[in-house]
């Protein structure tokens, strides 16, 4: 029985530690430098060469939260109106701020 006591408050304190890290500062991005009408690629894999999953302006993702790693290119998850999407953007092009 304290075996089972104990999975479950590692399990919670790990859903606890990551859902806080999901809300502190400078998790999160804007899409900045885009040419007027242009987009930024949600892709597969951290590959300009990878299968783009979606294509965002600055006004179309309304949350983009970092979900791994990020140096030249960021995983991500990205939210809209229409669900939420996971892949890798180029890094050049968002700007940390804090998450909603």
């Amino acid at each position: 029985m304290r075996k089972n006591w104990f999975a479950i408050l590692i399990g919670c304190s790990f859903l606890l530690s990551s859902s806080a890290q999901a809300t502190t500062p400078g998790t999160c991005f804007w899409i900045t430098g885009l040419a007027p009408g242009d987009s930024l690629n949600l892709r597969a894999k951290p590959s300009a060469s990878a299968a783009v999953i979606g294509s965002f302006d600055s006004q179309s993702a309304t949350v983009i939260a970092k979900t791994g790693p990020c140096g030249r290119w960021c995983q991500v998850s990205v939210h809209t109106g229409d669900g939420s999407f996971k892949g890798w953007m180029y890094a050049k092009y968002l700007e940390r701020h804090e998450c909603p």
